[in-house]
């Protein structure tokens, strides 16, 4: 993710379930009502739910790598 960028706050559909690793770089993840902050090497898991948006916030210049896992059924 590019400097400064924010990835649109959205949901998924139910039985759509995603895991994201912080690779490199530390952002600010928004998680339902929350804000907290991801350092490298930690992960957050989106319930499949249809009821949690979230999104990912690079709050400065750093560049940012994740790894992504995602399962839709």
């Amino acid at each position: 993710m590019a400097a400064f960028d924010i990835a649109q706050p959205h949901t998924h559909p139910a039985a759509a379930e995603e895991i994201w690793l912080q690779i490199k770089g530390t952002s600010l993840l928004f998680l339902g009502n929350r804000l907290l902050r991801q350092e490298a090497g930690e992960a957050f898991l989106v319930p499949p739910t249809n009821t949690v948006p979230h999104s990912s916030i690079n709050p400065d210049g750093e560049r940012q790598l994740w790894l992504f896992f995602g399962c839709r059924k």
